[in-house]
C-alpha cells in the first residue's frame, strides 16, 4: 500500500536541486507554494506526468499525485524555465497577440531575462525524479516525452476532400539542417522509435519567424511549412501521391481551425507520426509476418553483425528455408538486403555527419574500408568520396 508522501519535503528538495520553483496544487484548488491554477485547472486532471508551455516560451512540469485507490490529491508543478533567450520578434508577436502595453511588455522581458534556462531533457529527468520520489517508481523520460507530444484526442481524418495545397514553404524550423534532414529521413524511411527519439532533443533555439505580428500564426505557419516537407518525404518513402495530399491537406486546415499554440504543436506532432506509420505500413504490407520481421530486426541493428542463425530463431524457422523464403519474396537473398540497407545508412551518414570513412566502415562492420567503398560503389554507382562531396555538408 502507498504510504503517505512529504509534500513539502519534495518540493523543497527539488527546487533546491533544480533552482526552480516547485509547487504543489491540491486537487481543490489550494495550493502548497503559489501557483497559477491556469497551468493546471481543477477540471483537467491529469493522469501521467506531462510538459506545459505558456506563452510558448515558459515550460512546466506536472505530475500528478494519486491516493492507492486512485484518486488525484494533487498535482506537483515544476517551474516556469525557459528553453533559451526569449528573442525579441517574440516577444513583439506575444505583445501582439494579448494587446499588452508597452509597460507590460517591458516586465515580460525583464521576467525572461532571470528565468532559467531547462532543456526539454532535464526537465524530464526532473519529472522522471519527482514520480519516483511519489510512488519509488522508476519511468523512463521517453514514455513522458511520448505522452507529451501525444496529440489530446483521436479526431477522425479519413474521409477528407483532396484539395491541393498551393502555398508551400521550402524551410522548416531553421535548426541545424543536419536535424532536418533527420528528421525526415525518419519519415521517409517510418522509423517512428528513432522520430521519436530526435523530437525529445529538439532545440527551439533558431526557430524561423515567419510571422512577426501574431505568434500564433507563426506557429501555424511552421507547423504547415513541416507538414508540406513530411509529405514529400512520405512519397519519397514508397507513400501514393493522393494518400499524402489528403493527409496534407486536411492536417493543414485543422491546423488553421486551431486557437492555442500547443494545439498546434500537437496537431503537427500527429500529421508527422501519421505519415510515418503510413510509410512503414506501405513498407510492409507487400511481404509475409515472418519477412517483415526479418527486415524490421535488420532495420533496427545495422550496426551489428547480423547472422542468418539469428534471424532464424526469431522467426523460428530453418536457416536454409528462411534463405529460400526471404529470395522469393524479396527478390534478393537475406545478405544482399542486409548490405544495401547498410549502404543505404552510410549514405545517410556520409551525408549527415563529417565521419571518416574509416569510422563510418567500422561501425557498420564492413571488412575494411576496400570492401566498404567496393560495396558502395557498386550499389551507388560512385565511390563514397564522390557522394559525400555532391551530398554532403
Amino acid at each position: 500500500m502507498q504510504t503517505r508522501i512529504n509534500i513539502p519535503f519534495i518540493c523543497q528538495s527539488l527546487a533546491g536541486v533544480s533552482q526552480l520553483s516547485v509547487a504543489f496544487c491540491y486537487q481543490e484548488g489550494s495550493a502548497y507554494y503559489p501557483v497559477d491554477l491556469r497551468l493546471h485547472p481543477p477540471h483537467d486532471p491529469i493522469d501521467y506526468p506531462q510538459l506545459r508551455t505558456s506563452n510558448n516560451v515558459e515550460q512546466y512540469a506536472l505530475i500528478p499525485y494519486r491516493s492507492s485507490d486512485h484518486q488525484l490529491i494533487g498535482t506537483f508543478i515544476i517551474g516556469p524555465s525557459l528553453l533559451e533567450e526569449v528573442p525579441d520578434l517574440v516577444l513583439q508577436g506575444m505583445r501582439h497577440d494579448q494587446g499588452m502595453s508597452a509597460r507590460e511588455a517591458e516586465s515580460l522581458a525583464k521576467a525572461y531575462k532571470q528565468m532559467p534556462i531547462y532543456s526539454r531533457t532535464q526537465l524530464l529527468h526532473l519529472a522522471s525524479l519527482c514520480h519516483y520520489m511519489i510512488y519509488g517508481e522508476q519511468l523512463p523520460i521517453t514514455s513522458i516525452y511520448q505522452h507529451h507530444l501525444a496529440p489530446s484526442n483521436g479526431t477522425t481524418r479519413r474521409n477528407a476532400e483532396v484539395t491541393l495545397s498551393t502555398n508551400r514553404e521550402n524551410n522548416f524550423l531553421h535548426h541545424d539542417s543536419n536535424m532536418e534532414k533527420q528528421l525526415f529521413q525518419c519519415i521517409k524511411k517510418g522509423r517512428k522509435e528513432e522520430f521519436i527519439q530526435m523530437m525529445k532533443v529538439l532545440p527551439l533555439k533558431g526557430q524561423g519567424t515567419l510571422s512577426r505580428h501574431s505568434q500564433l500564426r507563426n506557429s501555424k505557419n511552421i507547423a504547415i511549412t513541416a507538414i508540406a516537407l513530411s509529405t514529400r518525404a512520405a512519397m519519397d518513402g514508397g507513400l501514393h501521391s493522393e494518400i499524402a495530399y489528403t493527409i496534407s491537406d486536411l492536417y493543414i486546415q485543422q491546423i488553421e481551425d486551431l486557437h492555442r499554440i500547443s494545439d498546434v504543436n500537437a496537431k503537427m506532432f500527429e500529421a508527422m507520426i501519421e505519415f510515418i506509420d503510413r510509410v512503414r505500413a506501405v513498407r510492409e504490407q507487400s511481404y509475409s509476418r515472418v519477412i517483415v520481421s526479418c527486415q524490421n530486426y535488420i532495420f533496427d541493428h545495422l550496426y551489428e553483425d547480423i547472422p542468418l542463425d539469428t534471424l532464424a530463431k526469431l522467426v523460428e524457422l530453418n536457416p536454409s528455408y528462411l534463405s529460400r523464403l526471404f529470395k522469393k519474396e524479396t527478390g534478393m537473398t537475406i545478405s544482399a538486403f542486409i548490405l544495401l540497407q547498410k549502404v543505404e545508412e552510410a549514405k545517410s551518414l556520409l551525408s549527415l555527419t563529417k565521419l571518416p570513412l574509416s569510422d563510418i566502415c567500422a561501425r557498420l562492420n564492413f571488412f575494411d574500408q576496400s570492401h566498404f567503398t567496393k560495396s558502395f560503389s557498386k550499389i551507388t554507382g560512385e565511390t563514397p568520396m564522390r557522394f559525400r562531396a555532391k551530398h554532403g555538408q
